[in-house]
């Protein structure tokens, strides 16, 4: 039997391997559910996989402070190895798991691992295996493609393209930057005309909100949900936004923030379905305080609103002084879609042509406000509440904004009961959490 035995040139690890110790991730492998450990800026720098989980988008911060990755249908024998390759840059290559570890280096998109697995089927004398293989996996395995001089010219050629290709979009977005800053001039030629009307005492029904800020939004997402595949699903969403700079996920089902720690962004976004919160009514008082100090929430999500259900979230947060409608006793789950838009002109249903639920349309039967002052914005077909704000009294007018989302915000691209994410779903949640955050002005 040929073996192959590879060592890469890399710090020893090895003392960290599969040890919870300081671990920031936790794997559930295999349909045992075998627990496993790793660090999160190791499997970085081995994995294009983990490496988009762990930093999104580029970012160099890390999404989420610990990750649970469920990975069911992996044998943990197989991944333990790969795991093991992760830490001490070893692995050693056989006939019995030859097609595992190369089965799991495309699916991890681990490069290093897949140019070993390939070096071996090379020298072993089977060619054909290897170009199968390339075809297979060709994002990682590019620089065996380009060994001969015919293909790097071949590639030089294709990089040619695209850099003119570049240059074209370039020109392409310098005609749409002229193109906004004439929308720009010509909509504060609108608000001049605006304010002056407003001046001149005639009444408005409806004032549409101008957006202004001197920096990017800041913005928690503050979730109890396990899985990290929804609240990445969730912040794609929020993203839709290009105010929205700085992201941060808090696992509220592992830490409490304090109010200190919550004061230092712009808006907060709580949701959570299934799963509890570490400490819900220590939560709650917290996020109360940071809406009295001016920071802006948008609260989403039937735990959160759901009466009966025991992983609401409680605290000071809970009660008629920050949500525009009472917690209401029971959920509804049949399909449903946009209703009633009772403020069309508001910020929150900027943009929104459609939304439709889902097959499953979780919400709660909420249908009154629970103060005059406050304001239903839109309403579920069946006239159940979809968004709300809570307008605060004017002793309270320093307090930050509140939308309530009345609405699973995972989309159907992550859960198959999700609003449908051929529609404007990801639209409302990026405007409401821009709403709240912004500064204030007349409204």
């Amino acid at each position: 039997m040929s073996v192959s035995s590879r060592i890469l040139i890399r710090p020893n690890l090895k003392q960290y391997f599969n040890n919870s110790k300081n671990s920031n991730i936790k794997f559930i492998v295999g349909s045992n559910g075998t627990v496993m450990y790793g660090h999160q800026t190791v499997l970085a720098i081995n994995s294009e996989f983990f490496r988009n989980i762990v930093f999104p988008s580029g970012n160099t911060d890390p999404c989420v402070s610990h990750v649970t990755i469920t990975l069911p249908d992996v044998s943990s024998s197989d991944f333990s190895m790969i795991l093991y390759f992760c830490y001490t840059g070893t692995i050693t290559i056989d006939e019995e798991n030859l097609h595992s570890t190369t089965t799991l280096s495309l699916q991890f998109r681990m490069k290093k691992l897949l140019e070993i697995c390939i070096d071996y089927l090379s020298s072993s004398s089977r060619p054909w295996k290897v170009t199968n293989l390339l075809i297979q996996g060709s994002e990682f395995t590019e620089p065996l493609e380009n060994r001969t001089k015919y293909k790097k010219e071949k590639e030089k050629e294709k990089e040619k393209e695209k850099e003119k290709e570049k240059e074209k979009e370039k020109e392409k977005e310098k005609e749409k930057e002229k193109e906004k800053e004439k929308e720009k001039e010509k909509e504060k030629e609108k608000e001049k005309d605006f304010q002056k009307k407003t001046n001149d005492g005639k009444s408005l029904k409806e004032t549409i909100v101008r957006f202004s800020f001197n920096h990017t939004i800041r913005v928690a997402i503050l979730s109890a949900e396990t899985d990290i595949r929804y609240v990445h699903n969730v912040c794609e969403s929020i993203r839709i936004n290009q105010k929205i700079g700085k992201m941060s996920v808090i696992s509220a089902d592992q830490v409490t923030p304090s109010f200190e720690e919550l004061k230092t962004f712009d808006a907060l976004f709580v949701y959570s379905a299934d799963d509890p919160f570490k400490n819900q009514l220590e939560l709650g008082t917290n996020i109360a305080q940071f809406v009295r100090d001016g920071g802006g929430l948008v609260l989403c999500g039937i735990n959160a609103l759901d009466l009966s259900d025991e992983n609401q979230i409680g605290g000071e947060i809970a009660t008629t002084e920050f949500l525009p409608f009472s917690k209401a006793p029971a959920i509804t789950t049949s399909a449903s879609s946009l209703g009633d838009v009772v403020c069309p002109n508001h910020p929150t249903m900027i943009n929104i042509n459609s939304f439709d639920g889902g097959v499953r349309s979780f919400r709660v039967n909420a249908t009154t406000l629970t103060e005059k002052t406050d304001r239903i914005i839109s309403k579920w077909k069946d006239g159940t509440i979809l968004v709300a704000e809570k307008r605060h009294p004017l002793q309270n007018c320093h307090y930050g904004r509140v939308i309530v989302l009345n609405l699973s915000p995972p989309s159907d691209r992550i859960d198959y009961g999700g609003w449908n994410s051929q529609t404007d779903g990801g639209i409302i949640i990026s405007n409401s959490v821009e709403y709240v955050a912004r500064e204030k002005e007349i409204y």
